[in-house]
């Protein structure tokens, strides 16, 4: 006879994600995994803080180039990718 375990499963309500987006909290624990567990991570995590407050895709923050940053006055000017117009975000 199998024996039954008192455990209970788990009830999975919904398999799919509707959000799509990271919260808060998904990015700072990717920041730190990035952070601690690679050879730049305060590179890479920075990178990941910048691409989540101003919104920018993979390429865009790729793309970055030091001549676009002001950080005298705060603002980075950005070359959206996808047929996007190019803006200048105020940090």
């Amino acid at each position: 006879m199998k024996s039954r375990s008192n455990k209970r499963t788990p009830s999975i309500i919904n398999l799919t994600v509707k959000r799509r987006y990271l919260t808060q909290r998904e990015i700072e624990r990717l920041m730190d995994c990035a952070r601690k567990h690679n050879r730049y991570g305060h590179r890479d995590s920075t990178m990941i803080l910048v691409a989540y407050r101003h919104g920018l895709r993979a390429s865009e923050v790729c793309d970055l180039q030091w001549h676009q940053v002001e950080l005298d006055h705060g603002r980075m000017h950005v070359r959206r990718a996808k047929n996007g117009s190019p803006s200048v975000d105020a940090g």
